[in-house]
């Protein structure tokens, strides 16, 4: 079900509600404008995010200033943005 404009759903079960949203694969849903769903059962629901993955979701975009990887801290990350960035999500944890 390709309900947007200029929305394409591809798959048995696949569905693109909102402007220009994209879904491909079976149940893959891609419902927020620019959104897009690639692979089965993948969910695509902010703005301007990408599903990428069997069973993947995305979630609002949050910024990260630091991390801590084997006890080092790492920080002053560039390219923290807004939620209205988007986010990407690569498969199911």
């Amino acid at each position: 079900l390709a309900s947007g404009d200029h929305a394409q759903a591809f798959g048995a079960g696949a569905q693109a509600t909102n402007v220009r949203s994209n879904a491909f694969g079976s149940d893959a849903s891609a419902t927020a404008d620019y959104a897009m769903a690639i692979g089965d059962h993948a969910n695509a629901t902010h703005l301007n995010s990408i599903a990428l993955g069997t069973g993947s979701t995305t979630s609002e975009a949050t910024a990260q200033s630091s991390a801590t990887i084997a006890g080092h801290t790492f920080g002053g990350f560039a390219g923290v943005g807004s939620a209205a960035n988007g986010s990407v999500s690569v498969g199911k944890v």
